[in-house]
């Protein structure tokens, strides 16, 4: 029987998941810290596979922790730290480490071809 509500916030450094009944409930909660990268100044970086490593080890603690099966878990919610961008290639693997929200990568983000991609001036988003 599906009995509990599991929510899964992806902030900008940590990553936090929340169980509760469906009476809305909290029963138990975890946390992962994620490392914030600033190789330049203004430069806030994410590896997306070590968020994703956060999220999942946040998930499996909390689920150990309040003694449910995952199967007894009827919904799942997600929300993530503002905006930034997770570029994947053609299998949808995470080639480059995520921008966060609070970079100041460049003045301009058309400047960047990367930035220009996931940004979307190539469909015509940025385009004045």
């Amino acid at each position: 029987m599906n009995r509990y509500l599991l929510g899964i916030d992806a902030g900008s450094s940590i990553t936090k998941a929340a169980l509760f009944d469906l009476e809305g409930t909290e029963l138990a909660r975890a946390a992962e810290r994620v490392e914030l990268r600033r190789p330049r100044p203004g430069w806030c970086e994410v590896d997306p596979d070590e968020a994703w490593n956060a999220m999942r080890n946040a998930v499996t603690a909390l689920v150990a922790k309040a003694g449910v099966e995952p199967r007894e878990i009827a919904a799942i919610g997600v929300s993530a730290a503002m905006v930034g961008a997770w570029l994947v290639d053609a299998r949808q693997d995470a080639r480059l480490l995520r921008f966060l929200w609070s970079s100041r990568r460049h003045g301009e983000p058309s400047a960047d071809p990367v930035l220009r991609i996931s940004l979307g001036r190539d469909a015509g988003c940025l385009d004045r």
